[in-house]
């Protein structure tokens, strides 16, 4: 469900992120997606495939949504909200989620990850919890830039 703009906040959040309002933000796509993804797969292994391709058919559309619309081709970088005036409003962590759940295609995962190696020092601690793992999965050998960043205090 969405806020609206006399009330973001009263009918539920459009986003993981509950410091920023708007419409709808590409993380929540992405949980549709990915929710509908591993539906279809269960309902597969439930000996019901009719039922599963459609599932499969809405996380195929959200899929090409979130890397049509949603990408910045210019910055190789996805928006992150949509807001009630129909302009994007660009967050600078919240592209773990599309990391996170498998949106981001293989061609464009290197950019996403150097941006938010990039904003780290403007992260919150349980954002960057997520990302160490996406590195990893993502095969960037990165680590040693990260521990060796301004943003952790010495030991």
């Amino acid at each position: 469900m969405e806020g609206n703009t006399g009330s973001p906040a009263r009918r539920g959040l459009s986003s993981y992120n509950e410091e920023q309002f708007g419409r709808v933000g590409v993380d929540l796509l992405a949980g549709q997606y990915i929710g509908n993804l591993r539906f279809a797969g269960m309902l597969k292994l439930r000996g019901k495939p009719a039922e599963a391709r459609e599932y499969l058919r809405r996380a195929e559309r959200i899929y090409r949504k979130i890397n049509t619309d949603w990408w910045v081709p210019g910055k190789h970088l996805y928006h992150h909200y949509i807001k009630y005036d129909g302009n994007w409003l660009d967050d600078k962590q919240m592209m773990a989620f599309l990391l996170r759940w498998n949106v981001v295609p293989a061609d464009r995962a290197s950019s996403v990850v150097d941006h938010l190696i990039s904003v780290l020092p403007q992260t919150g601690v349980e954002m960057t919890s997520y990302i160490p793992l996406e590195i990893y999965r993502y095969g960037e050998l990165k680590m040693p830039t990260i521990c060796s960043s301004s943003w952790f205090p010495p030991t």
